[in-house]
């Protein structure tokens, strides 16, 4: 990519880092995000899917 100047290949670089950082981040968070699922309210959950295992309308 350095072809297209110094700038285009720092960017592309620079976003391949971050995407791996947040892939790191997110498998980091996976325990957390299980520990809290299991004090949401399964029975009568008004918690959106995408919530589940977040701090949202947890009982405890």
């Amino acid at each position: 990519m350095d072809e297209f100047g110094i700038g285009v290949g720092l960017y592309y670089r620079q976003l391949l880092l971050f995407g791996i950082v947040i892939m790191f981040c997110a498998i980091v968070y996976i325990p957390t995000m299980a520990h809290n699922a299991g004090f949401n309210d399964r029975n009568n959950s008004t918690t959106p899917a995408v919530l589940i295992g977040t701090a949202h309308n947890a009982e405890r």
